[in-house]
């Protein structure tokens, strides 16, 4: 029963982190900084990873339907 409780709040964190980098808020960093909760404070972190990963696959795929259609990018 416990450890479906860090879970759940590993995902919480995961969530809050996720999208408080897409909504590319400033504090992210400085509330990953003043967590104090291990698996919490690890969610954030993955969920600041994943929406980085996110970005760049999107402006990786937006380059590339681009230059299909000879626009440049540069």
């Amino acid at each position: 029963m416990e450890d479906n409780n860090k879970l759940d709040i590993y995902i919480k964190g995961f969530e809050h982190g996720y999208w408080l980098k897409r909504g590319n808020s400033e504090e992210l960093d400085a509330i990953i900084e003043r967590s104090n909760h291990p698996y919490y404070k690890n969610g954030l972190v993955a969920g600041k990873k994943e929406a980085i990963r996110e970005s760049v696959r999107d402006r990786m795929q937006s380059n590339d339907q681009e230059r299909e259609q000879g626009i440049d990018i540069d």
